[in-house]
């Protein structure tokens, strides 16, 4: 879920509604997911209320190449587990 939620923030910025809604996850599991990627200093969240923007933090960008390698794994594991 967290790889979905990069992959989401790696286009626009946006807030946890709009990426439970494009996600089709719940609210709350959204919430959770940012708060680990916020604390592993992987997003940063903009504004401290409801509907605040997160995007992608400047050191996850430094290290986007291997990152992205991380995710697309992860996404293809996730995906042969449903198949």
């Amino acid at each position: 879920m967290r790889s979905k939620i990069l992959m989401l923030l790696k286009e626009r910025p946006t807030n946890i509604n709009q990426i439970s809604k494009e996600l089709g996850i719940d609210y709350k599991t959204v919430k959770y997911h940012l708060s680990l990627l916020e604390k592993n200093g992987l997003v940063k969240r903009l504004g401290m209320r409801y509907g605040d923007v997160y995007f992608i933090e400047d050191n996850a960008y430094k290290h986007w190449d291997e990152l992205y390698t991380l995710i697309k794994e992860s996404l293809s594991r996730n995906e042969t587990k449903i198949i």
